[in-house]
């Protein structure tokens, strides 16, 4: 009984002291526990974590205390601090917090996973030190930790429960030291607050809602939002503001290349983004709200001109942007206040208030982009031209060849001696230098990428260079040493469509809405020429395609310089070429613009503007350009730019019905007018006319330097050149008509001095039509000097493959005194006094010029003697007396001709020469020009006698008469007659006359004897039988030897016989010749006073001449005539 009752007993005895000792040695152990964790485990902990990351860093690392409180689970660690290495001298500090404290909680155990209720990290503070080029106070700990062992694939294993709860950093601060450029950027005042993040089921559908707030360089950032991490549907919403970043404290690390510097900028940020990730599927980010840059002032000197770049404000509105390629992008955008300002200069020359565009649509998968409308209002442009003719704009786009030089020297001599290392271990690829703005071949880029692999194991994410090119994140799984592998795989397999991306990028803008703007153009290679103001400026471009493929709608409409309107409609494409426009043009200022043509032109435009309506239209390949409108040059003044003298002037040109194509060539217009035309014409000194130099200004320059002279052997292809060009096609020219309507031309010859003026007045008149192959009619009518009527008609075909026209001028009483400078230079005389008229026509047909000219003299009277040494050396006293008759008029006519296809044709040289030639025929041979004014021609010079008489014929008479004519018509002339007997022809002849002479002597004495009256010796008449007697007492008279009969005594002989015995013993003397001659000069003499009613004072006899005329020649038995 009593062993039942002990032994329960016994056993709770048992039981109880069982449980004594357990909890005694669960009581020592926690006694054990804290007393360790209290006193012993900190201080182990502190030496042995300063001793292994030491040993593990390389780096001092010393911690201030560690407290850890075994009972409630926390621990913190205070006065942590990792040193630098010892080759770091300025900076002692690379990581350092004041306290690390965390509190696990005692639910651990109930969940099996680490629960932690609080963790905090208070001043947590980072030093980051560029070192050198490439080189960080981190790198080696980059090199040494960076490369993880190539792991196995396992199997996935579930996941590790976890609970973090309070998670803070309080205080924190970055500090990014640069050497190399001598920089600081700090972040400071970071301050991270998370409520809790786990994966416990029961809260996987709860929200984490982090906090984080810094200040980057004294900017406040924030970052907030909430994230569901690790429920089947991970989704995150955060909201990250950014205010007043000083975008200088980071430019240096931009891509922007060297010579591009921001002189200002700040930084606003509102985003809030949005993350979605089913299991199994691609994750979605989404980004919405707006960043806002501000102040932006970035200045250029990598141009010729540099300048400043300004903006106020920029906003980029992100309405939808997903991060998804399958989603479209859409953006909105505005900018204000922006300028771009030479440095140097206080105006702008470009500044628009702002700039907005609604809506940018971006289609990823499309490869399509979308543009609402672009808003411009406001632009105001300066454009100039500089001296040299260069256009600022130009200038400020014009990279320099100096536009990437060494940031230092210290840079440009590692360049110049450090060859390129390939083999290193760890280099961190920071900046070198700012690459230039210059796009690199394809086989420089490949280069440049296999380099940096080659030198790159590990590396850090900061920028080198600016990229070239731009990879897409699919591209960077592969190595870039495969780069080369993958493109010939690539290439010889074809990629799925869904992953097509050579389609290239298509760009459409809605609408490009430009209102009220201002361009101002500035001229400097003109002096003193107005600026043109072209205000408002309002375009309107709807529909772009940037391809240029399909045609855009253009409306543009402009005022120029107050007065002048520009207006535009059409459509337009450029790939291919393609517009159908219509314009409308009026009083455009030309002024302006002249410049432009200051190569070409040698004038100064003071005044002239432009108009045009019409339209044009372009297409097809070739190119084909069709035009028809109407246009007007409207109150043009011209100057010549040199002595600024008026050389160009007019109220009007109209131009109606123009019609232009291309191909084929064709020109039309309905008609040209020409009202209050002025045109000052100068024949230079050099013999050049003006006209010609105003429109080669710069021929000298653009002239190619001519070749050698060509070989001989040449000459047959220029004359295949030349005679393909005398056969040219006709010009596709067709104008209807051409009216002058008060026209005014003032001439003037500098090429002789002194120099010669005349003014064409009140032309007016048409010309037309002008066809190709149809001859036009010319009708002209004016006045020289405003006093002697001009008249010009006619038809001219100038169009057709040969020129031809057939041209009649008639001018009437114009003062001849104005002609004394050519008269001074040519003949050696100035005219005193008399008026010109000239009648002429010319005609050329198949390239062959015939021309009539009729002039005619009034009261010619010259004037005093000149020295020139180009006066032609003739008696002109002598001409003029031949040419002017007693009215004192003179009338010539003569005849040119020549082919105008002779290179060395001149219409004035030709008509000079046959006004010289008639001046010297009139000279060499005056009778020859009276006998072409009365018809009888050269026979004038002479009259001709029987052989040893001294009678006129009746042809010799009627040519006295016709001389005395002459005379009587040019009472200036006076005439020398000059007797003339031939010895040879004259002779025989002349001694039958003095046989007759003697005969009829013998009847006269006889006669005389008894005591009658007789006649003169040559009416002196005999019969036969009378002429046989006294020429019988003749011959036994005669004192020769006679024939003798039988007894020695004279026989009788027949007449004949006595006659021949005569003649035979008859000597003519050259007294008996010049006797003749005389006679005959006396003849003419006489009967020029007598019968042609000359007086005598104007008729000279000079002496005889007794000459033998050759076989060749007619007898010299005449009288011939001189004129004086």
């Amino acid at each position: 009984m009593e062993t039942d009752i002990s032994s329960p007993t016994k056993k709770r005895f048992l039981t109880r002291k069982h449980l004594a000792i357990s909890l005694g040695v669960i009581f020592s152990i926690v006694v054990l526990f804290g007393v360790l964790g209290y006193f012993w485990l900190p201080g182990f902990a502190k030496t042995k974590l300063e001793q292994v990351l030491s040993e593990t860093l390389a780096r001092p690392v010393t911690v201030q205390s560690i407290d850890i409180k075994p009972f409630t689970l926390e621990i913190a660690v205070r006065g942590f601090r990792i040193g630098e290495k010892s080759t770091v001298s300025d900076q002692t500090t690379f990581f350092s917090f004041d306290q690390l404290y965390v509190d696990l909680s005692a639910e651990s155990l109930i969940h099996l996973a680490p629960v932690v209720t609080t963790i905090s990290l208070v001043a947590p503070k980072i030093y980051v030190t560029r070192e050198d080029k490439n080189q960080f106070n981190f790198s080696d700990l980059i090199e040494k930790f960076g490369q993880t062992p190539e792991e196995k694939p396992q199997e996935p294993k579930k996941p590790t429960l976890f609970s973090i709860n309070n998670i803070s950093i309080q205080n924190g601060e970055i500090t990014f030291a640069d050497r190399i450029k001598n920089s600081q950027q700090h972040i400071t005042a970071i301050n991270l607050s998370i409520p809790f993040i786990a994966n416990f089921k029961n809260v996987l559908t709860n929200w984490v809602e982090p906090n984080l707030s810094a200040r980057i360089n004294e900017a406040p950032v924030t970052l907030s939002g909430k994230v569901l991490p690790f429920s089947d549907k991970q989704e995150a919403t955060l909201s990250l503001k950014l205010d007043d970043i000083d975008l200088t404290n980071i430019d240096e690390y931009s891509p922007i290349p060297l010579g591009i510097r921001l002189l200002s900028g700040k930084f606003d940020s509102d985003l809030l983004v949005s993350f979605t990730h089913v299991i199994d599927e691609p994750p979605n980010i989404d980004l919405s709200g707006q960043i806002t840059l501000k102040r932006i002032q970035i200045e250029n000197r990598t141009v010729e001109m540099p300048y400043i770049l300004g903006v106020k404000q920029f906003n980029l509105k992100l309405n939808e942007v997903s991060f998804n390629e399958t989603k479209p992008v859409k953006v909105g955008t505005t900018f204000e206040s922006i300028a771009i300002t030479p440095i140097g200069e206080k105006q702008a020359l470009l500044s628009l208030p702002k700039i907005e565009l609604d809506s940018i649509t971006v289609d990823r998968a499309r490869h399509k982009i979308d543009l609402g409308t672009i808003l411009l209002d406001g632009i105001n442009g300066l454009i100039k031209r500089q001296s040299d003719g260069q256009l600022e704009l130009n200038r400020m786009l014009a990279v320099t060849a100096s536009s990437n030089p060494m940031r230092s020297e210290e840079d440009k001599v590692e360049k110049l001696s450090k060859p390129i290392q390939h083999d290193v271990s760890s280099i961190i690829p920071i900046p070198d230098k700012k690459p230039d703005n210059r796009i690199p071949s394809l086989v420089q880029t490949q280069a440049r990428e296999q380099e940096l692999v080659a030198r790159s194991v590990t590396t850090i994410p900061l920028p080198e260079h600016k990229p070239q090119i731009v990879a897409r994140p699919e591209d960077t799984k592969q190595p870039q040493a495969n780069m080369g592998k993958m493109a010939e795989e690539t290439s010889s397999q074809p990629a799925p469509a869904a992953e097509e991306t050579d389609q290239p990028w298509a760009i459409h803008i809605d609408q490009i809405k430009l209102s009220d703007g201002t361009i101002t153009f500035e001229d400097y290679t003109v002096s003193k020429v107005v600026p043109m103001h072209i205000n408002p400026l309002n375009l309107t471009v709807r529909n772009i395609d940037l391809s240029g493929a399909q045609p855009v709608e253009l409306s543009l409409q402009a005022q120029v310089n107050q007065q002048g309107s520009v207006e535009t409609k059409g459509t337009l494409a450029w790939a291919p070429l393609a517009a159908d426009l219509v314009l409308d043009l009026k009083q455009v200022d030309l002024v302006p613009l002249q410049g432009w043509f200051g190569n070409q032109l040698n004038i100064l435009l003071s005044k002239g503007n432009f108009s045009f309506q019409g339209d044009v239209k372009a297409d097809g390949e070739p190119l084909k350009i069709a035009l028809q409108g109407k246009a007007q040059l409207a109150n043009f003044n011209v100057l010549d730019k040199v002595k600024l003298a008026e050389q160009l002037r007019w109220k009007s040109i109209d131009v109606t019905g123009i019609q232009f194509i291309n191909e084929p060539l064709q020109i039309g217009m309905t008609t040209i007018d020409l009202t209050d035309f002025f045109a000052r014409v100068i024949l230079l000194a050099d013999g050049k006319i003006n006209l010609r130099d105003l429109a080669e200004a710069n021929k000298a320059e653009a002239s190619p330097v001519k070749p050698e002279s060509t070989p001989v052997a040449s000459a047959p292809n220029q004359t295949e050149a030349q005679g393909a060009a005398n056969n040219k096609a006709p010009l596709p020219i067709k104008i209807d008509k051409v009216t002058l309507k008060n026209t005014h031309i003032n001439f003037t010859d500098q090429f002789i001095k002194p120099n010669y003026r005349v003014n064409l007045t009140e032309l007016k008149g048409q010309v037309g039509p002008l066809h190709p192959g149809k001859a036009g009619k010319i009708d002209i009518r004016g006045t020289i000097d405003k006093s002697a009527p001009l008249q010009i008609s006619g038809t001219i075909d100038p169009f057709s493959e040969q020129l031809s026209f057939d041209i009649a001028t008639t001018v009437k009483g114009i003062d001849l005194p104005t002609f004394s400078p050519y008269s001074g230079k040519y003949i050696g005389h100035l005219i005193e006094k008399g008026k010109l008229s000239v009648d002429v026509n010319y005609q050329i047909q198949q390239g062959q010029l015939t021309a009539e000219n009729k002039i005619f003299l009034d009261q010619l009277k010259i004037g005093e003697k000149v020295d020139s040494p180009d006066a032609v050396s003739l008696p002109l006293d002598l001409a003029i007396s031949l040419l002017k008759n007693r009215k004192g008029e003179i009338n010539l006519r003569f005849p040119v001709s020549g082919s105008i296809n002779d290179p060395q044709f001149s219409i004035g040289g030709v008509v000079w020469e046959a006004f010289i030639n008639l001046i010297s025929k009139a000279l060499t041979a005056p009778f020859a020009l009276l006998g072409s004014f009365l018809g009888d021609g050269e026979e004038l010079a002479e009259i001709t006698f029987p052989s040893g008489y001294a009678t006129l014929e009746p042809e010799a008479i009627n040519h006295l008469q016709s001389l005395a004519e002459a005379l009587i018509d040019r009472p200036e002339l006076k005439l020398e007659i000059t007797g003339y007997a031939d010895p040879l022809n004259d002779y025989e002849t002349l001694k039958q006359v003095l046989l007759d002479r003697k005969v009829k002597t013998q009847k006269l004495s006889e006669t005389v004897n008894k005591g009658q009256s007789v006649d003169l010796l040559d009416e002196i008449k005999l019969d036969d039988a009378e002429y046989a007697r006294y020429l019988e007492i003749v011959y036994k008279a005669s004192d020769f030897e006679k024939p003798k009969n039988m007894i020695g005594l004279s026989k009788s002989l027949p007449v004949e016989e006595m006659k021949q015995l005569i003649l035979t013993n008859t000597k003519v003397s050259d007294e008996a010749l010049n006797e003749l001659a005389e006679k005959r000069a006396s003849v003419v003499f006489h009967w020029l006073i007598e019968q042609g009613g000359v007086p005598s004072e104007r008729v000279f006899v000079l002496g005889t001449h007794l000459e033998s005329a050759n076989a060749a020649e007619k007898p010299y038995s005449k009288a011939a005539f001189a004129l004086k």
